[in-house]
């Protein structure tokens, strides 16, 4: 179950100095796109309260839009994903990430809610172009250890979605409104110009038109779809705390700099604990990590609203990074799981944990919100919660899984 297009043949040397370099120097790259990607697309989130006042939204509201824009960037990636395993066209990663930063830059300029709605979908596709093909990439350049390449490749977005936390409200206040957020346009340009120089995919191996979802994905759907529910449950989590943490300190008469660096100390975290998680897991395994850590998330989580309320929110932000690292450790370690379960179909494995388990995971941004309309956004996250323990008894059902000392 470890070998797969992307592996070694038997009877090839170890790299040499040079080629671990490049292979290095390409998955930074990687991971520098997913960084853009991400911080991009996440600039919508903290400036949740000036959406709502703009447009005349509920919490509800924005919990609709936020599923809308999702439909987009997450759902089109497992789509995206079985092409590219089927054909995988050159300099894509390039061009999603033009469109990506593009579309989320003027979306300030969008002057009414269809068609910021249309902004939002424009960006979402770019991104969805890039993940899956980007994700199996860091496969192919990760060699032998690939949970912790793919930690690292996670932790290249959200360090990003975490900038895009922090930076946004600042873009914003250069303006006042969101087409502060155009002063960004240009490191998306530049960020583009770099992975082209870095042409990962003029060295990857060609597509393999043979590829078929009733011959290699059909058969371990059972594992497949464990897995997918685990992503799924502890996805719907994270975005439940993404997406409304700054909704409630906005409710509480915090500023959008003290939300936004709420955010940014929670997907910060997820982003070290994914390259912890992926390193532990190449030595003991898939399953016991995904465990672990989603049985110690709620806890936490919990003490962390109640810390929201006092006048320092140091304590907060310090739980919330935390938490993040906790419940996301084993993120990256479910997806490269998947490729291992997919080897045939690393594109389409990599788009089911990055963005099919956060399509569906979306739908807790309308319940949630409905929820915090009723009785106060606090209160609904106080059930969020508890939703890694759902994730972890679906945990006990996914393959062990190898890991690459195998």
């Amino acid at each position: 179950m470890n070998t797969d297009e992307f592996s070694a043949a038997p009877g090839v040397p170890p790299d040499t100095a040079p080629q671990r370099a490049s292979r290095t120097v390409q998955l930074l790259g990687l991971s520098l796109g997913h960084a853009l990607n991400d911080a991009y697309v996440n600039f919508i989130v903290p400036l949740g309260p000036q959406i709502e006042a703009r447009f005349a939204l509920s919490h509800s509201g924005f919990g609709l839009i936020t599923f809308l824009w999702g439909l987009s960037t997450n759902f089109g990636q497992p789509v995206f994903g079985y092409l590219t395993d089927r054909w995988r066209p050159k300099r894509l990663i390039v061009i999603a990430t033009l469109i990506s930063t593009f579309f989320f830059s003027y979306i300030g300029y969008a002057q009414s809610l269809p068609a910021f709605v249309a902004f939002l979908l424009l960006g979402g596709m770019g991104v969805a172009l890039y993940h899956p093909r980007a994700g199996a990439l860091t496969v192919h350049v990760s060699g032998s250890h690939r949970a912790l390449g793919m930690g690292i490749f996670s932790a290249g977005g959200a360090v990003g979605y975490a900038a895009g936390f922090l930076c946004a409200p600042y873009l914003h206040g250069l303006t006042g409104d969101m087409r502060g957020l155009a002063y960004a346009a240009p490191a998306g340009v530049i960020g583009a110009c770099l992975l082209l120089l870095v042409n990962v995919e003029g060295r990857a191996p060609r597509g393999d038109a043979t590829f078929s979802f009733r011959r290699h994905i059909l058969p371990r759907w059972r594992e497949v779809t464990a897995l997918f529910v685990v992503m799924v449950l502890r996805s719907a989590a994270v975005s439940g705390f993404s997406l409304f943490i700054p909704l409630m300190l906005s409710d509480q008469g915090r500023n959008l700099i003290q939300g936004g660096q709420a955010g940014f100390f929670f997907i910060a975290g997820g982003a070290l604990g994914g390259m912890i998680g992926g390193h532990i897991s190449d030595r003991i395994g898939r399953r016991e990590i995904t465990i672990v850590t989603l049985l110690l998330s709620p806890p936490i989580l919990y003490y962390a609203l109640h810390t929201a309320n006092l006048p320092s929110l140091a304590p907060f932000f310090v739980l919330l990074f935390v938490a993040g690292l906790v419940m996301r450790a084993a993120e990256p370690v479910n997806i490269t799981h998947t490729q291992e379960v997919l080897p045939r179909g690393a594109s389409l494995a990599a788009s089911l944990g990055m963005g099919g388990a956060w399509g569906v995971a979306g739908l807790i941004g309308p319940l949630v919100g409905a929820m915090a309309d009723r009785h106060g956004v606090a209160y609904a996250l106080g059930w969020v919660v508890w939703i890694p323990v759902a994730a972890a008894v679906a945990a006990w059902f996914i393959p062990k899984g190898d890991t690459h000392r195998n």
